[in-house]
């Protein structure tokens, strides 16, 4: 079965001003001059050297959760795509999706089977589609209107509670994770009909720590 690992989330353009120094092709140097650029901008940043890209010289790296394209030297940084004109494929895009998929997959294998909120096809599931989702986020409203759809095609939806517009969302992740049948709930929070029915004084901290879990597995992989 092929599984798909989707994520809604914002990129964040951070502008880097990087001071020049000797230029060398180790791995290890190129971190060793990331730390040392902008005055120590870095120097205790988490820092992983991804690979040097087919454009010789030049890096792929994350620093902080922020992937770049750096020069040997470490005296430059790209926040664009390097497109392969035969291909027209954008390498560093292609390796950055790579990796944002493994970790995905990684973090989601680690989370219990109770964690998600599952609507199944009542034929063959052909597929699925992992969501790390609010009650109150625009995009995950839109997909979840679409659920019929993916059902009809095959598509396994799991969604994994992940609020992160305050505390009304925490709230209503918290109703719907402790919810009788979660997935009728879902349906009823993301389209406002639930009517209050969920709301409780109190909720059980087996179905509380599944929203802190999500919300620490989705923090994980940086999704904004």
């Amino acid at each position: 079965m092929k599984k798909t690992f989707a994520t809604f989330s914002l990129l964040a353009c951070v502008a880097l001003s990087l001071v020049s120094f000797n230029a060398t092709s180790d791995a290890k140097s190129v971190e060793e001059n990331l730390r040392k650029a902008s005055n120590g901008r870095f120097a205790d940043a988490p820092i992983e050297v991804l690979g040097e890209l087919p454009l010789k010289g030049f890096y792929e790296v994350m620093v902080g959760g922020q992937y770049l394209v750096v020069d040997e030297s470490a005296s430059y940084a790209f926040l664009g795509g390097i497109i392969d004109l035969t291909t027209m494929e954008n390498i560093a895009e292609t390796r950055r999706n790579k990796a944002k998929a493994a970790a995905a997959e990684a973090a989601i294998k680690k989370l219990p089977e109770d964690i998600f909120v599952t609507y199944s096809p009542k034929s063959e599931v052909k597929g699925t589609v992992y969501v790390y989702s609010d009650p109150n986020c625009g995009y995950c409203k839109k997909v979840h209107k679409e659920v019929n759809q993916y059902l009809a095609a095959g598509i396994e939806l799991k969604y994994i509670p992940y609020p992160i517009f305050g505390a009304k969302s925490v709230e209503q992740t918290r109703q719907m994770m402790c919810a009788d049948n979660p997935e009728v709930a879902m349906t009823e929070l993301m389209s406002g009909t639930d009517k209050g029915n969920y709301k409780k004084s109190s909720y059980p901290s087996v179905c509380s720590k599944l929203v802190d879990m999500g919300s620490e597995s989705g923090r994980s992989l940086g999704i904004t």
